[in-house]
């Protein structure tokens, strides 16, 4: 679950003790002025105290039913939404106040809930209620506006973001990312952001664009006949994990990275597709997937893995587009010296890329480590060394 930033639950806690604290002022003070009218004996102090509980029987409901509310994401249709809560409120703040009304008169007065509503309706004290919940549901109209402005706004500047995103990219660009990324990748991954957008998970839509924005900008930049280190492939696979995760909170990756092998050199971006296969037949219906990505030695053999869990009955024939791609660029740069290969081992699916060892280095190798930060996933970094992506080359 999703709660609200902090400083947000403070500033609604506050709001809610300013109306709370507001309307017991006011009703107390009008009950005392009405004692005295008539001449009958008040202490304001137990007016107040009273007054207090009454009006906190429905400054506390409100909050809850509108939580509860907004938590319901059945309602597409934001305006539908907002009139509902609304008015789930109002009806909520009156329906407390009334059994509260019940609760505390009926020790003293031998009434049915129908005689209290009736004297309370010959007594004026409806309106008074209904004069409150509408105070009430009035000020949740007016953050429910101000709340759709601000989304509207910051939907606006990251829709304008993403049209200078896809203006930056050529005609070429843009082929070249379709086929290093996927067909349909660029386009599920911004049709993600703007559906976050529209579900006001403006956070997670500016991360995601950012994070999104870093993938395009590497894979515009890299070229598909040039070599990265390891540990540059692990970084820009990090990425491309955590704007999956965004997506998908319940993915499950691990990193078992030996040192030695971070500065192997491999075809840039090759294992995006592997990770992208995993996520085509391994992602349950639930939306969850168990990922493991490891990298060792193994005699004279530098060997990438990446492993992850298969959906009961999916069955794997022939090597696909994807697979038979990430073959040929393997063969391009080593020949017959590296290999990609597959295999099922009981529930999981295994993709090896083997490279000769003993490996290059690359003198660039740089960057944060991966598994540290995967948001929604469960990060076992246990064969990750801290200062192992900063070490020089000697």
């Amino acid at each position: 679950m999703n709660f609200p930033p902090r400083k947000t639950i403070i500033q609604h806690l506050i709001a809610v003790a300013i109306i709370w604290a507001v309307y017991t002022l006011i009703f107390a003070t009008a009950g005392y002025l009405q004692a005295i009218r008539v001449e009958r004996e008040a202490a304001f102090l137990s007016m107040a105290l009273s007054n207090f509980v009454f009006v906190g029987s429905s400054a506390l409901i409100g909050p809850i039913v509108f939580t509860i509310g907004r938590r319901n994401a059945s309602l597409k249709d934001q305006r539908v939404k907002q009139i509902r809560i609304i008015a789930i409120v109002f009806f909520a703040v009156m329906l407390t106040s009334l059994l509260y009304a019940y609760v505390a008169i009926k020790p003293y007065r031998d009434w049915t809930m129908e005689q209290l509503i009736a004297r309370i309706t010959l007594g004026g004290m409806l309106w008074d209620t209904i004069l409150q919940a509408a105070f009430m549901t009035s000020g949740y109209a007016y953050g429910f506006a101000e709340k759709t402005r601000k989304a509207r706004l910051e939907a606006a500047e990251l829709t304008g973001r993403i049209a200078i995103i896809e203006a930056e990219l050529s005609n070429e660009q843009t082929k070249h990312l379709r086929q290093r990324l996927g067909s349909h990748f660029v386009l599920n991954a911004l049709s993600n952001i703007i559906a976050l957008i529209r579900r006001e998970r403006t956070k997670e839509a500016v991360d995601g664009l950012f994070i999104l924005s870093d993938i395009l900008r590497a894979i515009a930049h890299d070229k598909e006949d040039t070599l990265c280190s390891l540990n540059d492939e692990l970084i820009f696979l990090e990425k491309y994990l955590k704007f999956q995760a965004i997506r998908y909170p319940a993915l499950d990756v691990a990193w078992k990275i030996d040192n030695d092998t971070r500065s192997t050199m491999l075809p840039c971006h090759i294992l995006q597709p592997v990770v992208e296969n995993a996520f085509k037949h391994g992602m349950t219906s639930a939306g969850n997937l168990g990922l493991t990505v490891s990298a060792f030695t193994k005699g004279d053999e530098t060997v990438i893995s990446v492993c992850n869990t298969v959906r009961p009955g999916t069955a794997r024939g022939d090597a696909g587009e994807g697979q038979r791609l990430t073959d040929l660029r393997l063969q391009k740069f080593y020949g017959d010296k590296a290999s990609f290969r597959w295999r099922i081992e009981e529930d999981r699916y295994i993709a090896d890329i083997v490279l000769p060892a003993p490996a290059q280095r690359s003198p660039t190798a740089s960057g944060s480590i991966p598994g540290e930060s995967l948001p929604g996933g469960n990060i076992d970094s246990e064969d990750i060394d801290n200062n192992s992506l900063k070490e020089e080359t000697p």
